[in-house]
C-alpha cells in the first residue's frame, strides 16, 4: 500500500521538499503543495540531487570529498537532520536544498556523517 505525503512543488510541477504537515502545506501558495507517492517524491527529490552533484563534464561527484560516485552508490544525506533544527531555527526536511549526494565513505564511513549507523537488518525488510 502507498503511503502519501504532502510535498512542494517547483514550476515544472516536480517535488522539491516533502512538508511535515498538511498545516504547513496550505500555508504554502496555492498549487504550490500537493499530495505525492512517498517513494515517488523522494525518488524525484534524489534525482535532483543526484543532478546537481554532477560537475560540468557531466561526472556526479561527492560533493564532500568529490570522489566519483553513481546513481546506485551516491547516498542522499539531509544536511540538517529530519527531527532538527538548525541554530537559526530551520526544521530539518526531505528537500532538494537540504539534501547531498555523498558517496557511503562520507554518509557512512568511519569518519562519515552517520558513522555511528549499524544496520538495522529489521527496517530493511519490514
Amino acid at each position: 500500500m502507498s503511503k502519501f505525503v504532502w510535498v512542494q512543488i517547483d514550476e515544472s510541477g516536480v517535488p522539491i521538499r516533502i512538508i511535515k504537515t498538511a498545516k504547513l502545506a496550505r500555508a504554502l501558495p496555492d498549487g504550490q503543495a500537493i499530495e505525492w507517492d512517498k517513494k515517488d517524491a523522494i525518488a524525484k527529490i534524489r534525482w535532483q540531487v543526484y543532478e546537481r552533484s554532477k560537475d560540468e563534464l557531466g561526472n556526479p561527484l561527492c560533493e564532500w570529498c568529490s570522489k566519483p560516485v553513481t546513481w546506485e552508490t551516491g547516498e542522499m544525506h539531509e544536511k540538517i537532520f529530519r527531527g532538527h533544527r538548525d541554530p537559526q531555527g530551520n526544521r530539518g526536511e526531505v528537500g532538494v536544498s537540504n539534501s547531498v549526494f555523498i558517496c557511503h565513505s562520507c554518509h557512512q564511513g568511519p569518519n562519515g556523517a552517520h558513522k555511528e549507523r549499524r544496520w538495522q537488518k529489521a527496517r530493511l525488510t519490514a
